[in-house]
This record gives C-alpha cells, sequence and structure tokens, in this order.
C-alpha cells in the first residue's frame, strides 16, 4: 500500500507539472495545435503546429509531447540571451571541469570554432537555422578545400553546441541535423595517402639511418634511432625516462601532451602516466624488448651531456624535448633526403611489417606497438607496392625446378 501510496503521489505531481507546462504554452501560444485524423503516411494520427515568424511546422506523436516541444521552445525565447559562441564558451567549461577532457581536445575544439563565421558567433543560438550554416559552409568554408575528416569534426562540433543549448534550454533545435554531411563531401579534400606514403621502406630507413649517423651527439638523431628499433610514439619518445630502461625492456607507460595556457593562451608540453592507447583504461602501459640495435641506440642516449631524468634532453639541460621540436627535425631530415613519408607513424607501420616479416602474430603485434589487434590490422599492416619486386622474385624461386 506503501509504494502505491507513493506511485500516485508521483503521478500529482507529473500531473500538476504537465498542467502548467500547457498553461505556460497556452499564454504565449497563439496558432492551433490539431491532430492529423485525416492525414496518410507518417503523418496519420500525430499532432501538429507551427512556431515562429517563419511558420516551421513540428509534428510529435501525442499532444502530450507537442506541448513539451513548445515549453522547450517558448523557456528558449525567454532565455534569449546567448549568442552561439556564448554557448560554445559554456560547453567549452563543461567539458573541461564537468567531464575532465584532454586539454588537447578542448584545444581542439576552439581551433575548429575558429573556423566560423562571426555572423554565426554573434547571433542568438535560437536564430541560427541550418541554412545560415550551409551558407557559410558554401561561401567561406568549403572552398578552402578542407578534407574530410576536418569537415566532418566541425560539422560534429556545431551539431554539440546546439545539443547542449537544448540541454541549457537556450534553444529549442539542433539544425546541423538537417544538414547531410554527403551533400558537401564533392567540395572537400577526400584524397588519402598511399600506403608508400605512410610507411618508410628498408631502402629508406636505411637513408634515415645512414643520415642520422652523421650527427649521432644530437638528441633529436638519436630519438629518431629509437623510433625505427621500437615503433614508438613521438610523445612516448619525449617523456621516456631513464629509469624505464630495463635489462631487457623498455616500460612504455607515459607521454607528453601539448597544453594551453588559460591566463597567457601560450602553449606548453608536460608529461601524462597514461599512454595514448590507455588515457580511458590505464594498465601499466606495455614493454617493448631491447634488441642488440636497440642497446647500442640507448647507448649513443646514455652519452647525451648533462643530467636529467629523461633519457632525451636538451644537452647539458635537465630539459625534456617537446615532441613538436623532433617530428619538425624529422620533417626536414626526411624532406632534404627525399623519402614518401615524413613522419614518425611512418616509423611505427614499418616497425610493424618488420614484426610480420619475422613471423609475429597479429596479437604480438599490438602488444608490443600498444594498441587493439583490429587496429594493427586495418591501419597497421599495409599493402606497399614497393614490395612488388621482392613478391615478384619469391614466386619465380617458387616456380623454378
Amino acid at each position: 500500500m506503501l509504494l502505491f501510496g507513493r506511485d500516485s503521489e508521483t503521478a500529482g505531481f507529473e500531473n500538476m507539472i504537465s498542467a502548467a507546462k500547457k498553461e505556460y504554452v497556452k499564454k504565449r501560444h497563439t496558432r492551433s495545435i490539431s491532430q492529423m485524423t485525416n492525414a496518410t503516411g507518417y503523418k496519420k494520427n500525430k499532432w501538429k503546429t507551427y512556431i515562429g515568424p517563419e511558420r516551421k511546422e513540428i509534428i510529435k506523436k501525442t499532444e502530450d509531447e507537442i506541448y513539451e516541444a513548445l515549453f522547450n521552445y517558448y523557456v528558449a525565447l525567454d532565455n534569449r540571451t546567448k549568442t552561439f559562441e556564448d554557448v560554445f564558451n559554456l560547453l567549452v567549461d563543461y567539458k573541461r571541469d564537468c567531464l575532465g577532457r584532454n586539454p588537447n581536445t578542448i584545444s581542439e575544439d576552439i581551433r575548429y570554432f575558429g573556423f566560423i563565421s562571426d555572423e554565426i558567433k554573434q547571433k542568438l543560438i535560437s536564430d541560427v537555422t541550418d541554412e545560415d550554416i550551409r551558407k557559410w559552409l558554401i561561401k567561406y568554408y568549403l572552398p578552402k578545400n578542407p578534407k574530410e575528416t576536418a569537415f566532418k569534426k566541425l560539422v560534429q562540433l556545431l551539431g554539440q553546441v546546439f545539443e547542449f543549448g537544448i540541454k541549457r534550454k537556450l534553444c529549442y533545435d539542433n539544425p546541423v541535423k538537417y544538414i547531410s554531411i554527403g551533400d558537401y563531401l564533392r567540395q572537400c579534400d577526400c584524397t588519402q595517402k598511399s600506403n608508400e606514403q605512410k610507411e618508410f621502406c628498408k631502402e629508406e630507413l636505411l637513408l634515415i639511418k645512414q643520415d642520422v649517423l652523421q650527427e649521432i651527439n644530437r638528441p633529436r638523431a638519436i630519438m629518431t634511432l629509437l623510433a625505427i628499433e621500437t615503433g614508438m610514439r613521438a610523445g612516448e619518445l619525449a617523456a621516456l625516462h631513464k629509469s624505464d630502461i630495463g635489462d631487457d625492456y623498455i616500460h612504455v607507460h607515459r607521454q607528453q601532451i601539448r597544453g594551453k595556457s588559460e591566463i597567457s593562451g601560450k602553449e606548453f608540453f608536460f608529461e601524462v602516466p597514461y599512454t595514448k592507447d590507455e588515457r580511458l583504461h590505464p594498465h601499466d602501459g606495455r614493454y617493448i624488448p631491447i634488441t642488440q640495435e636497440c642497446r647500442v641506440v640507448l647507448d649513443y642516449a646514455n652519452k647525451i651531456e648533462g643530467e636529467s631524468e629523461y633519457l632525451f634532453h636538451e644537452r647539458n639541460s635537465s630539459s625534456m624535448i617537446s615532441k613538436d621540436s623532433y617530428e619538425y627535425n624529422l620533417r626536414r631530415r626526411c624532406k632534404r633526403l627525399g623519402t614518401l613519408p615524413k613522419n614518425n607513424h611512418a616509423f611505427r607501420i614499418a616497425f610493424n611489417s618488420r614484426l610480420i616479416e619475422l613471423g609475429f602474430s597479429a596479437s604480438d603485434r599490438a602488444l608490443i606497438l600498444g594498441h587493439e589487434v583490429q587496429t594493427n590490422e586495418t591501419h597497421y599492416s599495409l599493402t606497399d607496392k614497393r614490395r612488388l619486386d621482392m613478391i615478384k622474385d619469391r614466386l619465380i624461386c617458387k616456380e623454378e625446378p
């Protein structure tokens, strides 16, 4: 009986709130609300009305649902004080303070938001329409021929701002849901790197090694050699401590990431106690076996002048090297040598290929490289056309008696 009484009390409160919402709507909404009993198809027996000077149609399954939608719409009108940029800033604060998002994620959101025109930013969020967004895309953003992934991220961010606005009762609709990404992909740069551009071939690795050995006393050159021998990420190389080097294994369990000062706006680098693949589920990193070639590289690193807890540090200093400066050094080297790939990630893919040739399973390779098996098979195990000659030679050898 007690539970029944509580349920009745709850139902009573819900009815009171529903009635209050209807009265709130009736005082503001002058247009008719009707059930489409004579309609056909998906509209049959649903409820409809119109809102705004443009007479936008709202259709809902039940009368209660249409009153709820109208309530949210008029509450938003009563709170018409937030611009689109205001709501974006509220979203950034929420992501940082309530969701604990990575500083890099926040910085990326701010960077993408910078592409949006001031006309949209300064408009009340409840007044921004899908037509406003489409016009801006056609006139200003798409002529820059953005990458497909960048375009999708930007549209996704726009949608997040509107959804947050709805949650805070600052707008009643998300116009991004009426925009089809497929309508605009033809105006994006949808080209993808070939496998040859993603992975260093053996000849390129040899060329880089020979070049690096000419300046083997430089920290960034030694980092390049260790990347070749271990397939470590740039941020992992930069955050590697001397104490992470064991007798037989390198313990990879931290990375360097980029942050931005809220006061000065300047970027800075700092170390976090997890790798890229374990930010949400830390599991003490991974272990990379130390081969003879790898041990030689570690010996070079230990001879860098100066005292520091970091394996790679500026000469005669304890400061760790930023991953950006290492990658910039690598890009310049690759450009000068004329290699197809020009980034550290190409070392990871080449290292994976080396493990394949040595007969290691997909799970073993994923364990050493630090990602899921499916990720390894989808993004790291490439078919490089430059191996065709080797395949041809093997086939010919097998055909010969």
